[in-house]
């Protein structure tokens, strides 16, 4: 029976190390698994974006190492990944654009005064620990390093 244990125990080893290269090499390759709801979930695929960008794209993004994304990393809101902080890449539909002027209310956020839909903050209930702080006005700038995701 110690062999056969030792057996399962290395294939289960190897089963894990073929996925974790495999894994690699994909993100490498540009390809990123989805499972959240900001996007339908799947296998994407994230190229260099041509041309301007719009609302509604999806992108991929580094969020960047500040506090709250930090603390969202350390509750396990967000995984390890390769962006600066040790943060994971995230894909994200285009909201706003440059010029756009972006508030947090007690209904959602607006967008030069227009409430987005399904941006109202989650109850407290239904944080895991206290819910974490936000900003209340963003004025967008020009993008950095954004890259669009094609599924």
């Amino acid at each position: 029976m110690g062999s056969q244990s030792r057996r399962v125990g290395l294939a289960a080893w190897m089963a894990a190390a073929i996925v974790f290269v495999l894994t690699g090499v994909a993100d490498r390759l540009g390809y990123r698994f989805n499972e959240t709801p900001s996007v339908p979930v799947g296998i994407w695929r994230v190229l260099p974006v041509n041309g301007p960008l719009e609302r509604g794209q999806i992108v991929s993004v580094c969020p960047p190492p500040t506090g709250v994304f930090l603390e969202a990393k350390a509750r396990g809101y967000l995984s390890t990944g390769s962006c600066p902080g040790g943060l994971e890449p995230m894909l994200k539909p285009i909201a706003a654009l440059e010029g756009d002027v972006v508030e947090q209310t007690g209904e959602g956020l607006r967008m030069n005064g227009r409430l987005l839909p399904h941006s109202s903050a989650f109850p407290k209930q239904a944080m895991i620990g206290s819910p974490l702080d936000r900003g209340h006005r963003l004025d967008c700038a020009k993008a950095g390093s954004l890259h669009s995701a094609n599924r």
